[in-house]
């Protein structure tokens, strides 16, 4: 069980207490993170996060998604129950802002990621 994050924050319920996920929400959130922080930046754990920010920006877009997919799925692969099936990106030159959606399932409930970069 873990807590409901949004924008970083703790998302709390009417009575100001954390909001509670399990389960597939869970899994999805802890997935984010993983992609989200910067692999080599947890100075207690380098193999954590993902190295989607080394992704080259310019370039084909079937390159930039090759290279999305494969730092995807090392950041996930940690993670035993879920499975990465795709993953696309955009980017936004005006903002230097890399956005990657990924296809992913818990078994067979399809999840669908975003984390911007």
């Amino acid at each position: 069980m873990d807590v409901l994050l949004k924008d970083g924050d703790i998302v709390l319920d009417h009575r100001g207490m954390p909001v509670r996920i399990e389960g597939n929400r869970e899994l999805a959130q802890q997935a984010v993170i993983r992609l989200a922080v910067k692999r080599g930046s947890l100075p207690f754990d380098p193999s954590f996060g993902s190295r989607l920010h080394q992704i080259r920006r310019f370039g084909s877009q079937k390159q930039m998604e090759q290279e999305a997919l494969a730092a995807v799925r090392e950041a996930l692969a940690p993670m035993q129950k879920l499975r990465v099936l795709s993953a696309g990106c955009r980017y936004d030159a005006e903002n230097s802002r890399l956005t990657v959606q990924v296809q992913a399932a818990a078994g067979a409930v399809p999840l669908a990621l975003e984390v911007a970069v």
